[in-house]
């Protein structure tokens, strides 16, 4: 009988240390719905201007409802500025949001910090549990400087093109999950998994209806970009950017993602993190995207303002997609869910794929959302620190 009261002791003590992350950050940041970020965000602002009275709301008003900004100045010295972005691929604005709101809640020095929250970017993703826009566009395909760039040689997506863009009504059988992991690894064989996710991750534009899409023309929200570049960032001598991302990687981790290791960027992000903590663009296993907003948004602050600019995709991952298996399920939640929107399954079935998609992006366990947040705080103080310097 001790025996058995020592073990039950022993089992009750080791799940409470297991689960001891969930209870030791604060999961309430983490809401159901845009409706609950937005309200929450606004909440927030308005405790925060009771101290910080220069405090403003800007709102970008298009089809799909107001894209709202939040800024909050630095207390003594505009010297740097920190622009932090959710929800630029829509769904994944839900966890972006809820480190945004979190954020705002740490005891930060912002002397001489300004920072400047774009809370739900894809505003129709976000409210919609899409990745993509209204237009079925991935808006982190489509920010590209040079318009002849969107006509793009999309050869080998073609090749794949009844592969990742089914034009049935998608099933969830046993069979249709063996038959999809039959032709990935078939594929996997004849292009390679390295090859394979370059042709279908960089972004294509061809196919409207298809996956990664990056459009014909830069989306309405490049007015979103050019209106906050003119009305905040031109007092900034250093401005960094943080663009908020899930999927992608090992699960419950945050990865730092930068373009190739050769690029200015990329040096200029050596001053903040250690070269091992970064995952350049040219490493294996990670890959550069065309039309990328961070890209973008740089880019154009450097053609308006004379000031030290660099940013990084903040990436949380989720089902391991650094692996072969995981690479294969992502995949597939991905065309099930975008062909389920093109091509609507039975009611029960499209349920089921809304909850894959929607644990790829934004995962209901407390154990991976307490995990992000501590990761967070790691990196936001390494940022601050470069940015108080």
């Amino acid at each position: 009988m001790q025996k058995i009261a020592f073990a039950y002791f022993i089992f009750f003590y080791l799940t409470i240390f297991i689960n001891w992350n969930s209870y030791a950050q604060p999961l309430h940041y983490f809401k159901n719905t845009y409706e609950e970020s937005d309200r929450h965000f606004t909440e927030l602002f308005n405790t925060t201007k009771k101290t910080n009275t220069r405090a403003v709301i800007h709102q970008f008003q298009y089809s799909e409802g107001t894209i709202k900004s939040y800024f909050f100045p630095a207390r003594l010295t505009q010297q740097s500025l920190l622009i932090v972005i959710s929800g630029t691929h829509g769904i994944e604005g839900h966890a972006g949001s809820a480190i945004q709101r979190w954020l705002l809640d740490q005891k930060i020095n912002t002397d001489k910090t300004a920072i400047l929250m774009i809370h739900g970017f894809n505003l129709y993703g976000f409210k919609n549990f899409r990745r993509v826009n209204e237009n079925n566009i991935d808006l982190n395909r489509n920010f590209i400087l040079a318009r002849g760039q969107f006509q793009s040689n999309d050869q080998s997506y073609s090749q794949l093109g009844a592969f990742l863009n089914p034009g049935s009504a998608p099933e969830l059988s046993t069979f249709s999950r063996f038959n999809f992991l039959v032709r990935s690894v078939f594929n996997i064989c004849v292009h390679s998994l390295e090859s394979l996710r370059s042709s279908i991750l960089k972004g294509q534009y061809t196919y409207p209806n298809g996956v990664f899409y990056g459009g014909s023309q830069t989306e309405v929200q490049s007015h979103l970009i050019t209106d906050l570049i003119q009305t905040f960032m031109k007092p900034y001598k250093k401005i960094f950017l943080i663009d908020l991302h899930t999927g992608y990687g090992e699960r419950a981790k945050l990865h730092l993602l930068a373009g190739k290791s050769t690029s200015k960027n990329s040096a200029a992000l050596l001053k903040v993190f250690s070269k091992d903590e970064v995952d350049f663009a040219d490493k294996k296993k990670f890959y550069a995207v065309s039309g990328e907003l961070l890209t973008y948004l740089i880019d154009k602050i450097k053609l308006n303002i004379d000031a030290e600019v660099s940013g990084i995709t903040f990436e949380y991952g989720t089902l391991d997609s650094q692996r072969t298996m995981g690479s294969i399920e992502s995949l597939r939640r991905i065309i099930l869910e975008n062909q389920n929107f093109h091509h609507p399954a039975k009611v029960e079935t499209a349920n089921e794929i809304k909850t894959l998609f929607k644990e790829m992006f934004y995962p209901a366990d407390e154990a991976w959302r307490a995990a992000i947040l501590t990761q967070s705080e790691e990196k936001f103080k390494k940022i601050f620190k470069y940015l108080n310097n």
